[in-house]
């Protein structure tokens, strides 16, 4: 099943609150859950190799699924590292996942529901580590083509899937790579009962005159006053757009940050030397860690849309360049680099 919806209209919150559903004996009746993810902090959530490995891993991982957890752990022992490097995401599956199923009965008892969340963050990289858009696109396409053939065969699960109307494994001229039974977020009508549940706990009311849930009818609301709110945030210190931007190309491993670290919020803090009156402001913007090792994540990520925009973000200001940005991490570096050897 496919659930689509313009962005921020809250397939991610819906999801979320789908992965944490049970059933009448208090199990969860969700098998595995992967929220690709370009700016989590953790760069490798927005790449297409690491979907299989987690579904495998949670399925193994869950008391539940018995001998079929087993079988997963050992074709892993044996090739998991061959698959994860050279097989394509059909092939892993068939190895990783549907191999084991032929090898165990199938338990009434097992989770049958896989999430997967944000196909359009799927993310390729080309040799210096940069995003590569048209290798995205094409990455998001394979995840697509490989849920829909491993459905087609002998597959206890059902899948749950998100992604955004205007990309191209949601469009239904693409029926290579459809998924049964959309979803569309902009109503209520004939959906599954867990789906229908999760709406209502969400919102038990309809806005006057639209088939909106009343939650992602708020979302909407609030786009149309992001922009001020966001040029009310970081007008007041010109140094607040970059520091967000180092934030945000920090999360998401790009050049000159690497993409095999986790950056905590406390290195960020420390290493661009933010005082507590300027990062107490960014905070409006930013989730707070649960720890100091914990990296930053945002509220509202439609905020690197505006400041990627010099038509919208320029006019404030608040537009910066590539180059702009990677000169003000070379100041912040060869400041740190001076104190330390100077000590």
């Amino acid at each position: 099943m496919r659930v689509s919806g313009e962005k921020h209209s809250g397939k991610t919150e819906l999801l979320g609150r789908l992965s944490n559903w049970r059933g009448e004996d208090g199990n969860s009746v969700v098998a595995a859950v992967f929220f690709f993810s370009f700016i989590s902090g953790y760069p490798r959530r927005c790449s297409k190799s690491s979907l299989v490995p987690s579904i495998a891993y949670q399925i193994a991982d869950n008391p539940l699924f018995g001998a079929l957890g087993i079988e997963i752990l050992n074709v892993w022992k044996e090739r998991g590292h061959d698959l994860v490097q050279r097989r394509d995401l059909q092939h892993q599956f068939r190895e990783l996942i549907l191999g084991p199923l032929s090898r165990v009965e199938v338990k009434r008892k097992w989770p049958r529901v896989v999430v997967i969340d944000g196909l359009d963050h799927i993310r390729a990289r080309d040799d210096r580590g940069n995003f590569d858009d048209v290798q995205s696109i094409k990455d998001q396409l394979e995840v697509l083509a490989a849920l829909r053939t491993t459905c087609a065969e002998c597959f206890p699960f059902r899948i749950l899937v998100s992604g955004r109307p205007d990309n191209d494994f949601s469009e239904p001229s693409h029926s290579a790579f459809e998924l049964t039974n959309p979803l569309s977020l902009n109503g209520q009508d004939d959906l599954p009962t867990p789906i229908s549940l999760s709406l209502s706990t969400l919102s038990s009311n309809q806005t006057d005159g639209t088939t909106e849930p009343v939650w992602a009818y708020t979302l909407n609301q609030l786009a149309h006053h992001r922009e001020s709110g966001f040029k009310q945030i970081l007008m007041e210190d010109p140094e607040a757009a970059k520091w967000l931007w180092l934030f945000h190309d920090a999360q998401a491993g790009l050049p000159p940050f690497s993409q095999d670290t986790v950056y905590s919020s406390t290195f960020l803090i420390n290493f661009l030397e933010v005082r507590d009156e300027k990062i107490d402001k960014l905070r409006l913007l930013l989730v707070p860690s649960s720890s100091d090792s914990d990296p930053f994540t945002f509220h509202d990520t439609s905020i690197f849309d505006f400041l990627d925009d010099e038509s919208r973000a320029g006019e404030s200001g608040l537009y910066v360049t590539k180059k702009e940005r990677n000169t003000f991490y070379m100041s912040k570096y060869l400041h740190h680099w001076n104190v330390s050897s100077t000590s």
